[in-house]
């Protein structure tokens, strides 16, 4: 297992072109719009319509095996502006 936010000279060190992801926006079809993104080997990054500077801190793992790969990703729903309990909109 490989744990996410590896480093290759101050960038993330992707070692495939596969990635998984979810883009949330919490607020609905309007408001920001949140991208978390890691590959199979946990490495991870993150985006916000909000703020291009946004950084928060989270966790994703990754599983490397025959055919196939698997990504776990924690990701702090506390850091996602404008959240409510009505309907998101969420693509993954």
């Amino acid at each position: 297992m490989l744990a996410g936010s590896q480093s290759n000279n101050g960038s993330l060190s992707w070692s495939s072109d596969d990635a998984v992801w979810v883009d949330l926006w919490p607020t609905g079809a309007t408001g920001f719009e949140y991208q978390f993104e890691a590959n199979p080997n946990g490495s991870h990054n993150e985006s916000s319509t909000e703020n291009a500077a946004f950084a928060p801190q989270w966790e994703s793992h990754g599983v490397i095996r025959d055919g196939g790969y698997t990504v776990t990703m924690a990701i702090p729903l506390n850091v996602l502006h404008g959240a409510r309990t009505r309907t998101w909109r969420a693509q993954f």
